[in-house]
């Protein structure tokens, strides 16, 4: 049976990069005998899902130790004979990965790039032009992260969804919001990993300048990270904690966002943000920072706002959100090309259909 090793550039926790990396790999699964290398670990609540699907692999620290890690990488490689890699990172340094696996002898390198924030030139001049040379088969999440990072044709990855999942819900809205206490609330709300990324800093001070025109708003967050007892500690210095619902992570996201009456996100920089898919799936009015990528605007009704906007403005824009019909919402994704079945489709083109191509691309043979 074939062989496939999906890597993890970083910890493996609840986020965008995981969940996508799950799916590839159960869809992978099909055909493939699936193995795991993590570089940094992942969280208790990941490690059994990908002990469901393959074998996991625990290497030296990629962030402390990478000459080790690296070392450690190449001999999987050769000791259990993977031909075939995909790499999930978010920057040029999953060069590193791919130097790796091909001196261990995998033919098939894939690297897929989750996010698009800028690299320093550097950085690009250098790694960036090792790992073009090296993949050969470049994927990204989205059009702008492919152009940040590959200087030849890549494929994009579409972030599908369970869109019936996320669908507009009245009886659930009505009894979340009545859960969290919320029912006479503006909600503001928001998904994210508590990181520097994220930018929640900026988002309490423009929620602070809402309740200055809506004493009834509040902020609904679902999510933990590094950040997160910096980011309780910033809206209590904010005086608007007791405005703040810090929900931490979620099992059931989908049911938070039907409570919410708009989605928010400040990111400072984004590569195509599922958790935006699933906010409009919802039919939830969305407003996204102007450094996230214009890809993810599914709905007419979602906008954009440049982070060099005063706070004034966003609260102004987030206030003046119009209630819309949320219950077509999740046709309009699933017509936009964002339905699960269409991941599905596309991961299978990328470990099926071409098996040819896997089969006669050996990277030793582009140095």
């Amino acid at each position: 049976m074939k062989k496939v090793l999906l890597i993890a550039t970083t910890r493996l926790t609840m986020d965008g990069l995981t969940e996508i990396l799950l799916r590839v790999a159960r869809i992978a699964a099909r055909e493939y005998l699936v193995g795991f290398a993590l570089g940094e670990g992942c969280s208790a609540d990941i490690q059994p899902q990908l002990e469901a699907i393959g074998s996991v692999y625990q290497l030296p620290s990629r962030k402390k130790k990478l000459p080790c890690y690296m070392a450690a990488l190449a001999a999987l490689v050769k000791k259990k004979g993977y031909e075939v890699v995909h790499i999930h990172g978010n920057s040029a340094t999953m060069a590193f990965d791919l130097l790796a696996v091909w001196a261990g002898g995998a033919t098939v390198r894939i690297t897929h790039c989750h996010n698009c924030a800028h690299q320093p030139a550097l950085k690009q001049a250098t790694l960036g032009r090792l790992l073009n040379r090296l993949v050969t088969d470049p994927v990204a999440c989205s059009r702008a992260a492919g152009e940040m990072l590959y200087t030849r044709p890549f494929r994009v990855l579409v972030n599908g969804i369970d869109c019936e999942r996320f669908s507009f819900s009245p009886s659930v809205r009505e009894q979340m919001r009545a859960k969290l206490g919320l029912q006479d609330c503006f909600v503001v709300g928001h998904i994210g990993r508590f990181s520097q990324q994220k930018n929640h800093t900026r988002l309490f001070r423009i929620f602070k300048t809402v309740l200055q025109q809506k004493p009834q708003a509040r902020l609904l967050l679902c999510g933990q990270g590094e950040n997160f007892e910096q980011s309780q500690q910033e809206a209590k210095a904010l005086g608007i904690a007791e405005m703040v619902l810090f929900c931490g992570n979620v099992n059931r996201p989908e049911d938070y966002l039907q409570a919410m009456d708009v989605f928010v996100m400040t990111s400072l920089f984004e590569g195509l943000p599922i958790v935006g898919v699933e906010a409009q799936a919802s039919g939830l009015p969305c407003i996204f920072a102007d450094t996230i990528t214009q890809e993810v605007k599914i709905l007419p009704q979602t906008q954009f706002l440049a982070l060099t906007q005063p706070d004034e403005a966003w609260a102004e824009r987030i206030v003046q959100t119009k209630p819309m019909e949320r219950s077509l919402a999740g046709h309009c994704v699933e017509s936009a090309g964002f339905a699960e079945e269409n991941l599905d489709r596309q991961v299978c083109a990328l470990y099926g259909m071409e098996e040819h191509h896997f089969a006669n691309i050996s990277g030793r043979d582009h140095l």
